[in-house]
């Protein structure tokens, strides 16, 4: 630290340099001049600081009770002397208020992140560039898929990191187990990460399936304040058959599906070739999906009859979460340019509420 401090009693936590010569409190620990608070005043250890880089008058600071949202608003006394003020608040906006070690900032495309590394809880995040963001429950096209923007691209940054180009028919929510293992209750997320890994790949890139009694796991996510009701929670598998690089057209499908998200009882049949991939087109979870841990439900399947090399593709759908949350006639619209989606790899990317997985089928054990 180089610079003198400006006169202070107790020390801060947090100090702001002037570009010049002196260092000045910011006010989060101490009562410094200039500095406001529109919460209660945290006055724990500051262990890590990130600027906006689109405003460079906003901090957040990681502390050892949550993160800190600052502002700086830089004025004149009047006599060519620059004032510094301090406007600060808790943000806990889909944050924890626990042990935060480090903070960055990730933009693109719309979408502004700000990620906070927990002490023993992994990393959190919250979207700076939209704040009153609705609640969303969702299924991911690939593992590292947020689902924070719809269309969901296959390819740029957001899939940097991912080992293998996405395609839109793999989703790592849909999995498909043949261990024959009887549950008395669905898979964890980390079982089925387990099963996933363990999953044939054909030569078509398809999942290669040995077996014609499945059982399909379908992972649901979710993005909230609040926990929702198991029973509120209704999802449904449903599958087509691939013939050659068909395209799997939706038909009319959608507008079943919109239906069966408010009716009271199951449908009795789906048109277009379309047809429940269990004995039932949907399943409510069986416990509360809390935003903090994902909740898998499932499927048994019968695709006995069909023939060896016999690719399928299984469409799982979120129908409903809530009174609120339920898919419309507006997933099929692109917004960005005005279009209507017909496939199923159009419908995927544009609603976050459905997800693809294709299958082969290879000569039974």
């Amino acid at each position: 630290m180089y610079g003198k401090l400006s006169a202070s009693g107790d020390v801060d936590t947090l100090y702001f340099f002037d570009g010049k010569a002196t260092w000045y409190p910011c006010g989060v620990r101490r009562a410094a001049p200039n500095t406001s608070w529109t919460t209660t005043q945290v006055t724990a250890p500051a262990l890590g600081v990130v600027v906006d880089p689109d405003n460079r008058g906003i901090v957040y600071v990681a502390t050892s009770v949550g993160v800190l949202k600052g502002t700086l608003t830089i004025g004149d006394d009047g006599a060519g002397n620059a004032t510094y003020t301090w406007a600060w608040a808790q943000f806990v906006n889909g944050l924890p208020e626990a042990a935060v070690q480090d903070l960055s900032i990730h933009s693109y495309s719309g979408v502004k992140l700000l990620r906070a590394a927990l002490a023993s809880r992994g990393v959190w995040e919250t979207d700076l560039a939209n704040p009153a963001a609705p609640e969303s429950t969702y299924l991911r096209l690939y593992p590292s898929d947020t689902r924070r923007r719809v269309p969901t691209p296959l390819a740029g940054p957001t899939s940097a990191g991912e080992q293998t180009m996405p395609t839109w028919d793999n989703s790592p929510d849909i999995v498909v187990d043949l261990t024959g293992t009887v549950r008395t209750s669905p898979p964890t997320e980390s079982e089925l990460y387990k099963l996933a890994k363990n999953q044939i790949a054909g030569f078509t890139g398809k999942a290669l399936i040995q077996g014609r009694h499945p059982v399909v796991h379908v992972l649901v996510h979710r993005r909230a304040a609040s926990v929702a009701a198991g029973i509120d929670v209704r999802v449904a598998l449903m599958t087509h058959e691939v013939n050659g690089s068909d395209p799997v057209p939706l038909g009319s499908v959608w507008p079943a599906l919109v239906a069966a998200a408010s009716a009271t009882t199951q449908p009795a049949s789906l048109p277009d070739g379309w047809r429940p991939a269990g004995a039932t087109l949907w399943q409510n979870l069986a416990g509360p999906l809390d935003p903090r841990m994902p909740r898998a439900v499932s499927f048994p399947v019968d695709l006995s009859g069909e023939s060896d090399g016999a690719v399928f593709a299984l469409v799982a759908v979120v129908l409903s979460a809530s009174a609120t949350e339920k898919i419309t006639a507006d997933d099929l619209k692109v917004v960005a340019t005005a279009t209507t989606v017909s496939t199923v790899a159009g419908l995927v990317q544009n609603t976050a509420h459905v997800a693809a997985k294709s299958i082969e089928l290879d000569t039974p054990f």
